[in-house]
């Protein structure tokens, strides 16, 4: 994220180009955050295969990350442990959308 506070903290940048290097770093470092995020979900699951959130958090950053297919395999999971989570069946809607 040091591109991100580098980003705010900079002087108005008049050069585009400069600009655009930055913004797309910024969007490389958040799309990396998921990419952790859901390796950290993958040993959280492997550890406890019965824990909910952990199946709709992965399922939250796959969905940021358009992997349609894999957040909604997690929402189902999420759901068959506890069906009472509606913010799953928010993100299982969202992914089929």
């Amino acid at each position: 994220m040091d591109n991100i506070d580098n980003l705010l903290e900079k002087e108005p940048i008049i050069d585009e180009k400069v600009l655009y290097d930055d913004v797309i770093k910024c969007f490389d470092e958040i799309i990396e955050c998921f990419h952790d995020a859901i390796k950290c979900f993958y040993k959280a699951i492997t550890l406890n295969p019965n824990d909910n959130a952990s199946y709709f958090c992965r399922a939250y950053s796959k969905c940021e990350l358009q992997d349609y297919a894999g957040a909604i395999e997690d929402c189902c999971k999420s759901i068959e442990i506890n069906p009472n989570n509606l913010h799953v069946y928010e993100k299982c809607i969202e992914a089929y959308k």
